[in-house]
């Protein structure tokens, strides 16, 4: 996957903006296998529930900062999938690499690149 071109030129606060606009229009997500997320925004974070075992009963947030971080340090991969992106995404969302591009994938901001 990669990001569409017309988001390669919005900053990363544009893209929270579109994201958080999905989420609180739709109060879900799918990952790129299916796996339905429900959320809200809550402040400056996103908070989800979905798949199973206890961090999907229990939650996860994505923090705004940390989003965004990653967003910038994956802007210009040519190549976007949880293996590729896992040496420039924050520490602290490692583990949410998965929701990360469900976001990403759910608003259309990245496709699949055979989709263009």
């Amino acid at each position: 996957m990669e990001i569409v071109e017309e988001f390669k030129s919005k900053n990363d606060t544009e893209i929270w903006e579109i994201v958080t606009k999905y989420i609180n229009e739709k109060k879900s997500f799918h990952s790129v296998r299916g796996i339905k997320y429900v959320a809200e925004v809550k402040n400056d974070s996103i908070f989800y529930r979905g798949g199973s075992g206890a961090r999907a009963e229990r939650g996860e947030s994505i923090i705004k900062d940390e989003f965004c971080e990653a967003f910038e340090n994956i802007r210009d991969s040519e190549l976007i999938n949880t293996n590729t992106i896992k040496d420039k995404i924050p520490n602290s969302i490692y583990a949410q690499r998965t929701p990360l591009i469900g976001l990403l994938l759910s608003t259309n901001i990245i496709k699949n690149k055979a989709l263009k």
